[in-house]
């Protein structure tokens, strides 16, 4: 007859993979997920955006810390988790753009070099040198993304940047954040 310290022994060793199995279940499948990453563009163990040769060295002014954009197109790569349904992009950046200027921000949608090209923002004189955060939604479902790419899902285009005359032009970007929803089995929003 087994004394009540071995039954219970037994009774936890079952219950703790039971415990883990059932965790690992409700975290990935049952309850919807939000993935949160933060890129500080300006820390100086920041290689998020390349090509390299586009991008500054980190500059400061004032408390902020930021890397400026020098050439027209610069990518930027996303973990995406599987079944992954929307993905929201913000990001920081100072107007210092020519009269006209824009800033489009786009997602891999095709093979080789197809991207989409959403305008986030287009010089309005009031904006001058000021910081200026912006956002984009992406809904993986909706639109046409190709979501086999993780290396440099996003691209930031500046098309004035590729031009002899703004040669001369950076645009500084503070920060992307970077939210994935990602919808459970049960109770989706």
């Amino acid at each position: 007859m087994e004394t009540k310290h071995i039954t219970t022994i037994k009774i936890i060793i079952i219950l703790i993979p039971a415990i883990i199995t059932l965790f690992l279940i409700n975290m990935n499948f049952l309850f919807d997920q939000e993935f949160n990453y933060h890129y500080n563009v300006g820390n100086k163990d920041s290689e998020f955006l390349n090509p390299s040769e586009r991008i500054s060295q980190i500059k400061f002014e004032g408390e902020t810390n930021y890397k400026e954009l020098m050439g027209a197109l610069v990518y930027f790569p996303i973990n995406i988790p599987p079944n992954a349904e929307k993905i929201k992009v913000e990001i920081k950046f100072k107007d210092n753009f020519p009269e006209g200027g824009r800033l489009f921000l786009g997602a891999k949608s095709g093979e080789g070099w197809d991207y989409t090209a959403d305008k986030i923002f287009e010089k309005n004189s009031q904006d001058q040198n000021k910081w200026i955060v912006k956002e984009i939604n992406y809904d993986l479902k909706l639109q046409n993304l190709d979501l086999d790419t993780r290396d440099n899902f996003f691209v930031i285009r500046t098309p004035h940047l590729g031009q002899e005359e703004y040669k001369n032009y950076t645009i500084p970007i503070d920060y992307i954040n970077i939210t994935i929803y990602k919808p459970g089995l049960l109770w989706n929003k």
